[in-house]
Order: structure tokens, then C-alpha cells, then sequence
């Protein structure tokens, strides 16, 4: 089964924010980190193509471009021109970033006034915050389970608030949430 088909509409967000200590990592962490802005972007699926991977040039792999019709179609790539899986994780499938047809437009673009370089498919990012919930009440960590808790609520209010119907389904075991939208792009916040 695909990860994606072709038209259908996908819900993206890129939650921005400064580290304030040094760490490893870059997940938000809410009682640590200041959250500067969360961003969700409504993209089209609008290509497939099989492509090689970083570690081989086999063309085994699904890549594809969504498109941004708030933003002149604007191309976003997942796994294409090529995919990149490390050894311990498939992350970058749920992954988009801005794409470029061209590799001089790579040189014009900036991110001052301009958008983020990556955004996580909604539903994926949310389980890894909830997997994160569970994981620090594992660790007896309750005040950062429940600042991690606070954050994940108000993700989920905000896409319900967009249109999102949230699901909850048992994955591997444990609760997970399942996010279906409505067959029209949302307005983009």
C-alpha cells in the first residue's frame, strides 16, 4: 500500500522554537524550549515516482511531490530525488520539504520572511509527542509528561478546530490517533 495517492490532501505541520540549553535532539520540549510559532500547511499529493536511496542507486523506493495551491503550486518533495532512510528509522516517509525544480532557485530562497524547511505529517507528529507522554510517566517525569500533554492538547484542538476528525485506534499495542480531514484544503495556518 502506498504511503500517499495521487490528490489526495495532506495536513503538514513544522512547530518552531528556540532551544534555550544546548541539547542532542530536536524535538520541541515544551518546558524547556520557547515555542516561537506552529504552522500547518494543507498540501496536494500531485506526483509519485520510484527513486534510488542515499546508500544505493537501485530505483527501489517511493518519492513524491505535493504541491502547495496557496503558494503558485508550489513543490514539496517527500523522499524524492531521492530517499533517505538511516538505519533505526523511516521518519523521512511522513516528511516534506520545500522543493526545487530547478537547483538555482536553491541559492534565492531564504528563510527570512520565507517558510520552513521541513513539516511532519500531523498525525505522525502527534503520536510521537503522545509516544513521548507515555515514555516520561515510564520515567516517573510527571511534570514534563503533563507540559508535553498540554502541547499535544492544544495541537489537537487546533486541527480539530481546522476540520480534523480525530480517530483513536491501537497501533503496535498502544493508543495512537488516527486524523482524517475534509475533502477540501482548510485554510493554511
Amino acid at each position: 500500500m502506498a504511503r500517499f495517492e495521487i490528490g489526495q490532501q495532506v495536513a503538514f505541520i513544522h512547530v518552531a522554537y528556540t532551544q534555550d540549553q544546548p541539547r542532542f535532539g530536536n524535538a520541541y520540549l515544551p518546558w524547556c524550549d520557547t515555542l516561537k510559532e506552529v504552522k500547518v500547511k494543507f498540501l496536494t499529493c500531485s506526483e509519485h515516482h520510484q527513486v534510488p536511496g542515499d546508500w544505493d542507486n537501485e530505483i527501489q523506493y517511493d518519492g513524491y511531490i505535493f504541491t502547495d495551491p496557496t503558494n503558485g503550486d508550489q513543490p514539496w518533495f517527500n523522499q524524492y530525488p531521492r530517499a533517505s532512510y538511516s538505519q533505526t528509522s523511516t521518519d523521512a516517509d511522513y516528511r516534506v520539504h520545500k522543493g526545487y525544480r530547478d537547483p538555482k532557485e536553491v541559492k534565492t530562497w531564504s528563510r527570512e520572511g520565507g517558510d520552513f524547511d521541513h513539516y511532519t505529517e500531523v498525525s505522525v507528529y502527534i503520536n510521537n509527542a503522545l509516544a513521548g507522554i507515555r515514555d516520561l510517566k515510564q520515567q516517573d517525569s510527571t511534570q514534563e509528561a503533563a507540559s508535553l500533554q498540554t502541547f499535544c492538547d492544544s495541537l489537537i484542538t487546533k486541527i480539530t478546530e481546522l476540520g480534523a476528525q480525530i480517530t483513536t485506534t491501537q497501533r503496535y499495542g498502544r493508543d495512537c490517533i488516527g486524523v482524517t480531514w475534509p475533502t477540501t484544503n482548510p485554510t493554511p495556518v
